[in-house]
């Protein structure tokens, strides 16, 4: 069998495991790029119909963060749907949102 080549990052003399880099910086390179494909971009329908579902859900009695999560949608892309339909965001989720970024700079 032949040996795999040494890792491509500079000053690294581990052998390759996947995409030329040991498994040190390759599992390092996962967790900064989780999603190796680029996402697809809402429509303004699909943002419009997520905007709806949100409102529905707040109605409901869904906290912001229940109703995100309800979504499989951050409170910080659903302001963005607002603000790209040109609608007033609700203060609530900008809340939720400053809420969520303190609780993760944190840790």
């Amino acid at each position: 069998m032949a040996e795999k080549p040494p890792c491509t990052e500079t000053g690294c003399d581990r052998t390759s495991y996947a995409r030329g880099m040991c498994k040190k910086h390759y599992n390092a390179w996962l967790r900064r790029n989780p999603d190796k494909t680029e996402p697809k971009a809402a429509s303004l329908e699909e943002m419009d119909l997520l905007v709806y579902d949100y409102e529905f859900l707040r109605s409901m009695g869904f906290t912001v963060v229940q109703a995100c999560k309800r979504l499989h949608r951050r409170p910080v892309t659903v302001i963005g749907y607002y603000r790209k339909l040109g609608r007033p965001v609700p203060q609530s989720l900008w809340a939720a949102n400053e809420r969520l970024q303190r609780k993760v700079a944190v840790y």
